[in-house]
């Protein structure tokens, strides 16, 4: 279980251990109350907390169009994300690179294989929908629509152990269940 460091967190936590002692301990001693001093204490320290707390932003996403101040979930998506910049071009007289040369496949045959397929969140602005993940690179398989998934994939041929690596394959193929291939 990850352990919760944020400033905030603490200090609400801090407060609510101290209220907590505070009630039990004068229900044991049988105090009959509080004192108006001590709960106004109690009361400004956690105010202060709350303040503390509102002041926590998510950093980076203010400059989407469309932020708005609220609790973000731990994955959500951005509507109307900005779309990805285009790469720069070369230099006038610049070199251009030469391609690699097609690597040359041996003869298909069949082997038994285990595939491993997971599916993660993309980066910013790779979607053509403009609907972006607050987080990126995180595994699951939950989608917005419009949100760009990631395929990850690795293939083993169990006969052998090996990994196959992309000059081991000559095409792989993805079918959605709408017939879509990608």
């Amino acid at each position: 279980m990850p352990r919760i460091t944020s400033p905030a967190v603490l200090a609400l936590a801090a407060i609510a251990a101290l209220a907590i002692g505070l009630g039990v301990g004068l229900a044991v001693f049988g105090g009959g109350g509080v004192a108006q001093g001590d709960y106004d204490a109690v009361k400004q320290q956690l105010d202060e907390a709350q303040k503390k707390q509102t002041q926590l932003k998510f950093p980076g996403y203010e400059s989407y169009p469309g932020y708005r101040e609220a609790t973000l979930p731990m994955l959500g998506a951005i509507p109307n994300a900005p779309p990805r910049p285009t790469a720069t071009p070369l230099p006038p007289g610049a070199p251009t690179p030469a391609p690699a040369p097609a690597a040359v496949a041996p003869p298909a045959k069949v082997v038994p294989l285990y595939v491993y397929v997971d599916t993660v969140t993309a980066g910013p602005a790779e979607s053509k929908y403009t609907v972006d993940a607050n987080l990126s690179c995180v595994k699951t398989g939950v989608f917005k629509r419009g949100m760009h998934i990631v395929w990850r994939m690795e293939v083993v041929d169990t006969s052998t152990g090996k990994i196959l690596q992309a000059a081991d394959v000559r095409n792989a193929t993805l079918k959605l269940p709408n017939g879509e291939e990608v």
